[in-house]
């Protein structure tokens, strides 16, 4: 009895695995059918628009439009062109500012490359009132000091 009950199940089980697979392919094929079909759809209608737009444009009304048309379609390209030059600068500056010694600072994001790095300054590049010391309570007072001249917004 067992024997039996073990061999129906993998005959059962057999006949799904093979229903499930054919109507699988089936399925398969008819997505690819459609999406052919609703790519043709797609550029039949692009088709007609254009079709559409030559023909307004050489109608009567849309002949003194024609002009205006073309520098708006110039004017969007010229648009185009410049975006991609400023995000092309953008990027150069990006992967500058990522290859910096200390990446993450905003230290000299704004200058130009080739400026002196940080690393090659002498000291005394440095105003004193730039450089407080903070080891002594002193200096702590006059951090304090000057922190309070910037104001509470400045650290906001």
């Amino acid at each position: 009895m067992g024997f039996l009950r073990t061999a129906a199940l993998l005959a059962g089980g057999a006949i799904a695995g093979y229903l499930a697979s054919q109507t699988q392919e089936r399925r398969k094929h008819e997505t690819s059918t459609e999406l052919e079909r609703q790519e043709h759809s797609a550029q039949e209608l692009l088709t007609q628009r254009q079709a559409n737009m030559a023909k307004f444009f050489d109608s009567p009304l849309g002949k003194p439009l024609q002009p205006y048309a073309l520098k708006a379609v110039k004017f969007a390209a010229t648009v185009k062109q410049g975006m991609n030059e400023r995000e092309e600068q953008l990027k150069t500056k990006f992967d500058a500012h990522v290859e910096d010694v200390r990446p993450g600072s905003l230290d000299g994001w704004e200058e130009e490359p080739g400026n002196r790095p940080l690393e090659s300054a002498e000291p005394g590049d440095y105003l004193e009132s730039e450089v407080v010391e903070v080891d002594s309570a002193e200096g702590i007072r006059q951090r304090m000091a000057r922190d309070t001249q910037l104001g509470k917004d400045f650290f906001a």
